[in-house]
């Protein structure tokens, strides 16, 4: 058997050592993309980003939003009241529905808000007849919903009208803070004939 030559086994072993060299950084590469706990130096990091955007939402809605007496009728020569707190006087009122609910206004927002309130028609134009009367008072249902505007006293029955009554500068979006109360009560005389209705408007602007 002829003896390897001093310059094979230089070949050889140049081409050992590349291929250990070759599979030595691919081990590497490969370690290096493995995440063992308690080794450090192949830590990685990346970020990722969240995003929301919230609305303001100015919004007021009449959760209790109907009053209704029905039918009945008012005694001769007698003045008749009806309101949303007390059952009607007997004495000068006949057959008419108690209702004693009265309207409850709620900020149903996110937003505080500055609130106006209005009617459709004055006495005369709502009840007709002699001498009517048509009156509402606000009140907070929730302590502390109504920051009272200047000119309004909770304790105040104001008269029904097309025009706008500021009733609070700060009207709370806060859960628990945000309802409101708001008896109604109407003076009949016995010649108010007739199907009577009016509607009531909240106006609430963003603060």
């Amino acid at each position: 058997m002829d003896e390897i030559s001093n310059k094979t086994l230089a070949i050889l072993l140049i081409g050992a050592i590349v291929i250990s060299l070759g599979g030595t950084l691919i081990s590497l590469n490969r370690l290096a993309r493995i995440r063992i706990p308690g080794i450090t130096g192949f830590a990685e990091t990346d970020t990722a980003t969240l995003d929301v955007t919230i609305s303001d939402t100015t919004q007021v809605n009449w959760t209790t939003s109907t009053i209704g007496w029905g039918s009945g009728t008012v005694v001769y020569q007698k003045r008749c009241e009806l309101n949303s707190y007390a059952t009607p006087d007997a004495a000068n009122c006949t057959d008419f529905t108690p209702n004693t609910d009265g309207l409850v206004l709620e900020n149903t927002g996110n937003k505080n808000v500055s609130l106006n309130i209005s009617t459709s028609k004055d006495a005369a134009g709502f009840i007709g007849g002699t001498a009517p009367g048509y009156q509402w008072n606000a009140s907070d249902l929730e302590p502390g919903s109504c920051i009272e505007s200047a000119g309004f006293d909770a304790a105040t029955w104001y008269s029904g009208s097309t025009t706008h009554k500021e009733v609070c500068s700060n009207f709370q979006a806060g859960e628990g803070i945000d309802s409101m109360n708001f008896d109604v009560r109407v003076i009949i005389a016995d010649d108010a004939v007739g199907t009577k209705s009016d509607t009531i408007t909240a106006t609430a602007t963003g603060i």
